[in-house]
């Protein structure tokens, strides 16, 4: 059972540390803020837009369920969660 738990924290540090970080561990109002006062221009807009967009289409593409022996991880309410967020920035 150890074996599976540890196989379940690799999956969750997939998605929270290393494919999806910039949309779970940034707070939106402080990450617009910033880039405001930047003064940005057109093509940084578009760039940070892209950022967000491209993190939606890589959800599509995202394995939903993962099994380990008997235990099945259903990560699909993570991806809709993960989408929802993305959109806000969008």
């Amino acid at each position: 059972m150890t074996k599976y738990f540890f196989k379940l924290l690799v999956v969750l540090d997939y998605f929270f540390k290393y494919r999806y970080r910039h949309v779970w561990e940034v707070d939106r109002e402080d990450t617009i803020s910033v880039f405001v006062k930047k003064k940005p221009v057109l093509k940084d807009f578009e760039d940070e837009l892209c950022k967000y967009s491209m993190a939606q289409s890589q959800l599509t593409t995202e394995k939903v369920e993962f099994r380990y022996g008997s235990i099945l991880i259903d990560c699909a309410h993570l991806i809709e969660t993960i989408d929802l967020v993305s959109k806000k920035y969008i």
